[in-house]
């Protein structure tokens, strides 16, 4: 799982337990737990376009709709204020966001491209990726689909 020192990387992002951000080697905060949530969200989505439709609704499932589009742009803002100069890795379409994962290292993706890679060649999965697999996953958000098929999916990739 060396593709990260392989690259440059300027955000890191562990998914174990609660979850971490680094940029540039130091601890980011958020503002909001829903920036937080939102970001491990878009990063472990490996650049793929999440709607804002559905960030929305599962990040505020009881708010009115009429206030959404209000709280997704806030949280987008809080993202990018919080990562100050890398903030332009959050992209933003009318419709969706997405992270540009040109510059972002994701452990649970590293993880799972190894245990891939090992399935592939009949091989056992590497004892690094199988803990960060094993381990829990944004614990906090625990509760949302996203996070369940989450583990799900690592679990399947611990299979033999």
């Amino acid at each position: 799982m060396s593709s990260a020192s392989e690259r440059r990387v300027l955000l890191e992002v562990s998914t174990v337990g609660e979850g971490q951000v680094r940029l540039a080697g130091s601890p980011v905060t958020f503002a909001t737990r829903h920036a937080t949530c939102a970001l491990l969200w878009l990063c472990v989505a490996d650049g793929a376009r999440i709607p804002v439709s559905e960030l929305a609704s599962a990040l505020w499932p009881t708010a009115a709709e009429s206030r959404l589009a209000r709280r997704t742009a806030t949280m987008t803002w809080q993202i990018r204020r919080a990562l100050g100069d890398a903030g332009r890795l959050v992209v933003r379409t009318p419709d969706a966001l997405r992270v540009d994962p040109s510059l972002v290292a994701v452990d649970l993706l590293e993880a799972r491209f190894a245990a891939q890679v090992a399935h592939a060649a009949s091989a056992p999965v590497p004892t690094e990726a199988a803990a960060v697999l094993a381990a829990e996953h944004c614990t906090p958000f625990a509760e949302m689909a996203w996070v369940q098929e989450l583990m799900a999916t690592n679990r399947r990739l611990l299979l033999p």
